[in-house]
């Protein structure tokens, strides 16, 4: 009988003792995921804290029970599985190889983390909807194959912490800087100089740009300048997402209200006045000139004007706006004769007195940007 009883206990022991394969250990790892089980290199970088808000997982619903998603998420996650592969030797480390199949919906929907929650709402409330009402079910799910490699130390999963913690404050740093664009992003939109130079948009963004001024609209462009600046700097890969069309939008509103302040200043007009023309229909004569050369470079950027009609006794009779071609633009002629058919001519024929202003800058070329060191602009 004793003998039985010691060969029981040294069959126990035997048991207790046994070892967790690497693949056990790994598979353990990414359905819990305990903080223990990571290396001692990754628990110097990272606290039990933080790695609870980093939310690390792979098949372990994370939303508690009071979520309007819990059953839907509980539903995605019971349809997933994974298939843990021999590992390989690499020096003192164990190289396990993982194949995930999940959901496709549920990489659509991120996971549920608090990104997805947050900024894809509405793609998740659509997949609630379509749950409640039967359409997710086993049958029509498709599926994503994943695969990731985990590295087991003598100490335990070593994830690299240290990496994912500043890849992290990297992309924090990358949204912060996106996020400051938003902004002047709204403000492009809603100065878009590229409507027609005869619409009523047009004319609109040019008195939101006078509003805002040109200093603060070079300020806008210089802070796009040095934002991308700074994404580029933070991750090079970045720099192929960045829309420089936008920033070829910034620079074109700085050229505009550039123009239209120098017009504003530098145009004089005189000896206006209606007059028939060579075709004996009557037209509309004035001369301009340009009193100094531009500060910055207008790119071939005109003015237009506008004539007001008097009738004898004072009287507004009509008015016209006049774009030309080859209007005053800074760019070497200084002083010109204008020479336009009057759009009616019964209008015309009461004139007795016309008066013609500056109205805004037209021609504003397309502009091409492009990123080396900072961002350079020039007509494409």
């Amino acid at each position: 009988m004793a003998r039985f009883i010691f060969i029981s206990l040294t069959l126990l022991m035997i048991s207790c003792s046994k070892q967790e394969s690497p693949e056990e250990k790994i598979e353990n790892f990414y359905t819990t995921p305990d903080y223990n089980l990571l290396s001692s290199a990754d628990k110097s970088s990272m606290t039990s804290e933080e790695w609870e808000k980093l939310d690390y997982n792979r098949l372990k619903p994370r939303l508690s029970g009071a979520s309007r998603y819990f059953e839907l998420e509980r539903f995605l996650y019971s349809n997933s599985s994974s298939i843990v592969h021999p590992h390989t030797v690499d020096g003192d480390k164990k190289l396990i190889k993982v194949t995930f199949k999940h959901p496709a919906l549920l990489h659509e929907l991120g996971f549920f983390n608090e990104f997805a929650l947050e900024y894809s709402k509405d793609k998740i409330e659509q997949a609630q909807v379509n749950f409640e009402k039967g359409l997710l079910t086993v049958q029509t799910l498709e599926y994503t194959t994943t695969e990731e490699t985990f590295t087991l130390n003598n100490d335990g999963v070593f994830l690299d912490l240290a990496g994912v913690k500043e890849r992290k404050e990297k992309y924090r740093k990358i949204q912060l800087l996106t996020e400051s664009l938003r902004e002047i992003d709204q403000l492009i939109l809603k100065n878009h100089t590229h409507f027609h130079f005869n619409s009523s948009e047009y004319t609109k963004a040019i008195e939101e740009l006078r509003l805002r001024g040109e200093q603060q609209v070079a300020s806008d462009f210089q802070t796009y300048n040095n934002t991308i600046k700074k994404l580029a700097e933070l991750d090079p890969d970045y720099i192929v997402s960045i829309d420089l069309g936008r920033a070829a939008d910034a620079y074109r509103r700085l050229i505009v209200i550039q123009a239209d302040n120098y017009f504003k200043n530098a145009l004089t007009i005189s000896k206006a006045k209606v007059a028939d023309s060579t075709s004996r229909e009557k037209a509309l004569f004035f001369e301009w000139e340009l009193k100094s050369p531009p500060e910055s470079k207008l790119y071939g950027t005109s003015a237009s004007f506008s004539a007001v009609f008097y009738d004898e006794v004072g009287r507004q009779i009509g008015y016209q706006e006049l774009i030309y071609n080859d209007g005053p633009n800074g760019n070497g002629i200084v002083a010109g004769t204008i020479g336009s058919k009057i759009e009616s001519q019964a209008i015309a024929r009461k004139t007795s007195r016309v008066e013609v202003k500056y109205l805004q800058p037209v021609s504003v070329p397309m502009i091409k940007c492009s990123l080396n060191v900072q961002i350079q602009c020039d007509e494409l």
